[in-house]
């Protein structure tokens, strides 16, 4: 492999793990891939139970605050499918392009009288 093309191949690959990490970090920096969920969107909306406290004249205090219900992109992968996206499943091939870009070349074959074939 020639000196451009592993210099290529290693720019590339960093620049996939540099745009994983960089999604990552402009999601939030979970540990795990998340996407909005409409049970979560129900769980929100749904504050019946604290209506019934505050009828009876009861002191509930603050409400529940309401749960995070947005896309992030994890380190971690989630599970299978869509959730299966994370920055170690993003940047894994990355990496190993890296890897492969400064591995040692063959170098120049010869034949026996050491002239190049």
């Amino acid at each position: 492999m020639g000196g451009i093309r592993r210099g290529l191949l290693v720019l590339a690959g960093v620049a996939v793990v540099a745009q994983a990490v960089v999604l990552c970090g402009m999601t939030g920096w979970r540990a795990l891939t998340r996407y909005e969920s409409a049970d979560v969107e129900r769980m929100n909306a749904d504050q019946r139970l604290w209506d019934v406290f505050e009828a009876a004249g009861a002191e509930t205090g603050p409400r529940m605050g309401r749960l995070e219900n947005r896309f992030t992109l994890g380190w971690l992968p989630s599970g299978l499918g869509a959730e299966g996206v994370s920055v170690a499943t993003l940047a894994v091939p990355g990496f190993g392009a890296v890897l492969i870009g400064l591995s040692p070349g063959r170098g120049r074959k010869t034949d026996r009288r050491g002239d190049p074939t």
